[in-house]
C-alpha cells in the first residue's frame, strides 16, 4: 500500500513541499518493508542455522552418552584395559576372558567375566576359595566404577586337582 500511495504522490511532490514529505515518508516505509522482507528471507534462515548448530554442539555429548547407554556400550569412564589389568594382578587369577562391561544407568556399571584360577596351593576348598576371591574381585572392581559384577569360574585342567569327590 505504501508503494502505491507513494506512486500517487510522485507527480505532486515536485510542486508542494507537503506532498514531497508525504511521498518521501511513504517511499521510506515501502523501502523499510522491502528490507524487512529481505532480512526475513535471508537473515532468518542464517540465524536459525546458527541456533541449530549451537544446539547440536551443546547436546552432542549427551546424545552420544544416551546412544551408548541404550546400546549397552562400554561407558566413557571405563577403561577395559585397566579392568583387565586389575583382575590379572590378583595373585590367584590365572586368566580372564569373555569380559563385558556396560552401563545399567548413568551412575552404575555392570560387568560379566569368566575367571580361570591358578592351581590351589592352600587348604581351602574350591568353594571357599572362590567365595573369598569373588569378594576380592568385587572390591577391586568397585574402585573402578563397576558396581555390579557377575563372575563365572571357568575350570581348566589346573583345577582338576581341586575337585571335591
Amino acid at each position: 500500500m505504501n508503494t502505491i500511495s507513494a506512486f500517487l504522490f510522485f507527480k505532486g511532490q515536485k510542486d508542494d513541499i507537503n506532498v514531497k514529505g508525504a511521498f518521501l515518508h511513504l517511499l521510506v516505509d515501502a523501502l523499510v518493508l522491502v528490507g524487512v522482507v529481505i532480512a526475513g528471507t535471508i537473515i532468518d534462515p542464517i540465524v536459525s542455522l546458527v541456533v541449530a548448530i549451537v544446539v547440536l554442539i551443546s547436546t552432542w555429548n549427551l546424545f552420544n552418552e544416551s546412544i551408548r547407554l541404550v546400546l549397552d556400550g562400554v561407558p566413557n569412564n571405563i577403561k577395559i584395559e585397566v579392568i583387565q589389568k586389575v583382575l590379572l594382578e590378583i595373585d590367584e587369577v590365572e586368566t580372564i576372558h569373555h569380559m563385558h562391561v556396560w552401563a545399567l544407568s548413568s551412575t552404575e556399571n555392570a560387568l560379566t567375566v569368566h575367571v580361570v584360577l591358578k592351581k590351589n596351593k592352600n587348604t581351602e576348598t574350591p568353594l571357599q576359595r572362590w567365595e573369598r576371591l569373588k569378594l576380592v574381585i568385587r572390591h577391586q572392581l568397585l574402585h573402578h566404577s563397576v558396581h555390579h559384577a557377575t563372575l563365572e569360574l571357568d575350570a581348566d585342567d589346573s583345577l582338576e586337582d581341586e575337585k571335591v569327590h
